[in-house]
């Protein structure tokens, strides 16, 4: 009997135990919750919706800054269309070696003076023609396989200095304004370049005197220049022999460049404003080049 008190008398303390520490949890939690109601009261800003800021955007960045720099702008090439045509007449019999080595040092400068003009399909084609009563071509612009056959400018250039060493001497009349014509057609009958000629620079290079066969009148020769004129190609007059200001050798044998002639051939063409050069004054070579290719 005095057993079943003592756990009777257990239990009772044990229910009065758990009663009492569920009173104290309520007591806690709503003295929290009140705290915190509080506190949330006195905040002016707690009712107030957050602002997102402008021009944000939830997820992946899309942004400008995010996306990559636009690809530089490239030039186009300089795409050069030469023709040189050399007076190949009797009177220039003692200078065709001189010709032929001015030849070789104006295609040498081409190929040197600037990166983005020298020789290849995209870039300066050339062309000589010789010519006298007849004209011939040796070196075309659509030559070397439309100039992609060696693809190097320095191959290019070896080649054409090989066919300058080759030229002959033609002799005869020379009739410059049938020469004059021929660069015309040349330039028209060529093969284009694979994407067109685009905005290829069209230049003749005359090495002569300027002067032709008597039945040549000076209204033939000004009759093509205009035509040439007319078709947006430039010409730069080269003459073999220097001017002669006074009586010489160059005058029994007819050597002295006709300079009406050949003012009216380069009128405006060269930039500093001379009419033509003499092929062997010091700089005619870089400044016929830089003319030719338009490179400064």
């Amino acid at each position: 009997m005095t057993g079943k008190l003592f756990l009777l008398f257990g239990a009772v303390l044990l229910a009065l135990a758990v009663a009492e520490a569920k009173k104290g949890r309520r007591k806690a939690h709503f003295t929290g919750t009140l705290s915190r109601d509080v506190m949330m009261a006195d905040d002016p800003l707690f009712s107030v919706e957050s602002i997102e800021p402008f021009g944000t955007k939830i997820g992946q960045c899309e942004c400008k800054c995010c996306q990559p720099p636009p690809a530089p702008l490239i030039a186009p090439p300089c795409r050069n269309d030469i023709v040189v045509a050399v007076d190949s007449s009797a009177c220039f019999r003692d200078h065709h070696r001189r010709m032929k080595q001015f030849l070789q040092k104006l295609v040498n400068e081409i190929h040197r003076s600037n990166k983005e003009s020298q020789f290849g399909v995209n870039k300066t084609r050339l062309a000589i023609m010789q010519f006298s009563s007849t004209e011939i071509i040796p070196v075309r612009l659509d030559g070397f396989d439309n100039y992609q056959n060696p693809p190097s400018s320095k191959k290019l250039k070896l080649l054409i200095n090989d066919a300058i060493a080759e030229l002959g001497f033609l002799g005869q009349g020379a009739y410059l304004d049938k020469a004059l014509n021929a660069t015309v057609t040349h330039f028209n009958e060529a093969t284009p370049r694979p994407f067109g000629n685009g905005n290829a620079r069209k230049t003749v290079i005359v090495l002569t005197n300027g002067k032709s066969h008597p039945d040549v009148t000076f209204s033939d020769v000004q009759s093509s220049v205009k035509h040439l004129q007319s078709q947006g190609i430039k010409v730069l007059p080269v003459s073999v022999t220097r001017q002669c200001y006074s009586y010489s050798a160059e005058w029994d044998e007819g050597l002295c460049p006709d300079v009406n002639v050949l003012k009216m051939l380069g009128e405006e063409s060269y930039t500093d404003g001379d009419d033509f050069l003499p092929m062997r004054a010091s700089g005619t070579v870089a400044t016929v080049a830089q003319e030719a290719t338009n490179v400064s």
